[in-house]
C-alpha cells in the first residue's frame, strides 16, 4: 500500500526538505490588503514590506473544504491512503476542514487527519517522523497510533529579533 503524506503550508519546511521527505503540502491563503494569493506564492519578502509600508499584518485563511477535496483528490490519484498533518484545531479551521472532507463517501477510509496541537516546525517534526514510519513499511493504523500518541510530546520553540510581526 503506497501512503501519502501530507501537510499544509504552515509546516514551514523548505521545498528540498519536502522533496527530500516526500510530504505535499496544500497552501493556505493570504490576503496582504488588495492582494490575495496562495501562501507559497506570496513570499515572505512580500509580506514583510506589506507590513513595513503599510503597518498591517497580512491575514491567512484556512484551507477550505473545496481546496482539500481537490488537493486529496489529487494525491489519491498516485497513492492508496493519506495521512495528513493538520495546523492545530486550537488557532485554525483548516483540521475541522480536513477531517470534514475526509469523511465524505469519496474519501472515507482512505484519508487520517492528524490534529498535530501545533504549528511550523511542529507540524514537520510530527510529519517527518510519519514519513520514517511509512518508509519502515508499517501499517498504516499502526503509523496512525504512533502518530496520534506523539502529539502531546511535540514541543516546538521560535525566538525572535521583535516582535512587531506577531498578533494575537
Amino acid at each position: 500500500m503506497k501512503i501519502a503524506v501530507t501537510a499544509e503550508s504552515t509546516i514551514d519546511l523548505p521545498k528540498k526538505m519536502l522533496k527530500e521527505f516526500s510530504i505535499r503540502t496544500v497552501p493556505f491563503m493570504v490576503s496582504m490588503g488588495d492582494k490575495t494569493g496562495l501562501d507559497g506564492e506570496i513570499t515572505p519578502e512580500e509580506e514583510f514590506a506589506f507590513t513595513k509600508e503599510t503597518g498591517k499584518l497580512p491575514h491567512t485563511s484556512a484551507v477550505n473544504p473545496f481546496q482539500y477535496e481537490e488537493f486529496f483528490a489529487d494525491v489519491l490519484k498516485e497513492a492508496d491512503h493519506i495521512i495528513h498533518f493538520s495546523l492545530s484545531s486550537g488557532i485554525s479551521r483548516a483540521f475541522e476542514n480536513a477531517t470534514t472532507v475526509a469523511h465524505e463517501d469519496a474519501f472515507e477510509g482512505k484519508i487520517d487527519v492528524i490534529d498535530t496541537r501545533s504549528l511550523s516546525t511542529g507540524i514537520a517534526l510530527q510529519a517527518i517522523a510519519c514519513r520514517k514510519l511509512v518508509d519502515e513499511g508499517k501499517e498504516v493504523g499502526e503509523i496512525v497510533r504512533i502518530c496520534q500518541a506523539r502529539v502531546p510530546h511535540c514541543q516546538a520553540s521560535f525566538s525572535l529579533e521583535s516582535v512587531d510581526n506577531l498578533y494575537k
